[in-house]
């Protein structure tokens, strides 16, 4: 299989997987949770903290008073955190929570801890509060991508004033595309998307123009290889693909076997499906990267780069038979 029919079939995976992606997000969005599957990172809620560490009751009695105050407000579908090593508990409710009845029984709280037998202190142990999500604030996104923009604008400056206009073109393609695929795997897998992704999509990008620019290195220094003179311009890139895939692939690989430990050891020690995501969203990172720089690139350059070459043979035997 040649690059030029590769780069076609390359092409259609890519598109086929920001397809099926941008389907599953918007059918998510308007289904679910949103077009990602955002974690408690960019959830909106309402909260209820108990600090019982300033009362006479252990967590257990603390517990019972607040089922006991929920329950009078008929407030229900909430989650309990407890934090014993401080002191404190917390629950946690929808947004739509009604606001005056939370009100209600954080005063029942209140009352309970500090009129009960045997309580030391007269304070106001309970509070409640709402929160909103980060989703709602678009300069969370707005900063990393005018980031992610300036390192890529910036790579594909350098690199088509340094080597060649066409090189700095592709080296654009693949940093946008490696991007691109992340989101749309983060988006069909389903993983938790919390604030870690800004470090994700960093380290994404990162590799990306590592790998791209050895790439590029390499296919430069083989067109200007006396010894490789003989060869076809195909052939000479994919001298320069094959060896720089093989440090891409060590790049990759060895971030993914870290990412992978990592998921393992969060798993085994919190056994939360949540505490991995951020390595199982570095493990996509590292391969969307290592395809998109070791097999996307490599076909595209190939093609565009052939196509050239074969219009300057033209023009030379065009001239050639007119002279």
């Amino acid at each position: 299989m040649t690059k030029r029919s590769s780069m076609h079939i390359y092409i259609i995976i890519t598109c086929l997987i920001l397809a099926v992606g941008a389907a599953v997000g918007t059918v998510c969005h308007f289904l679910s949770d949103g077009f990602f599957n955002y974690g408690v990172d960019y959830s909106s809620g309402a909260e209820v903290t108990v600090n019982y560490s300033v009362v006479d009751y252990t967590q257990s009695d603390v517990e019972n008073i607040c089922t006991s105050a929920f329950d009078g407000q008929g407030l229900s579908g909430y989650t309990l955190y407890s934090y014993e090593s401080e002191g404190y508990i917390k629950y946690s409710f929808s947004y739509g929570t009604d606001s005056s009845a939370l009100s209600s029984a954080v005063n029942t709280i209140n009352t309970a801890l500090a009129s009960g037998a045997g309580n030391e202190y007269s304070l106001n142990a309970a509070a409640y509060h709402y929160y909103d999500t980060l989703v709602a604030n678009p300069s969370v996104y707005i900063w990393c991508a005018v980031a992610a923009a300036i390192a890529i604008a910036v790579q594909a400056v350098y690199i088509a004033i340094r080597y060649r206009i066409d090189m700095g073109f592709v080296s654009l393609l693949a940093n946008v595309n490696s991007l691109l695929l992340l989101a749309a795997v983060l988006a069909i897998t389903r993983i938790p998307f919390g604030t870690y992704v800004a470090m994700v999509s960093a380290l994404c990008v990162l590799m990306s123009m590592i790998s791209v620019q050895l790439f590029f290195s390499k296919v430069r220094s083989n067109f200007r290889d006396d010894e490789m003179s003989k060869l076809s311009p195909e052939e000479r890139i994919s001298d320069a693909a094959a060896n720089s895939s093989k440090k891409t692939l060590w790049l990759c690989g060895a971030m993914a076997i870290v990412s992978i430990v990592y998921a393992i050891a969060a798993f085994v020690s919190t056994f939360s499906f949540t505490a991995m995501a951020p390595a199982l969203a570095a493990v996509c990172a590292c391969v969307v990267c290592w395809y998109s720089s070791a097999l996307l690139a490599p076909s595209l350059y190939s093609r565009i780069r052939g196509n050239k070459e074969e219009k300057v043979v033209k023009k030379v035997k065009k001239d050639k038979k007119a002279n």
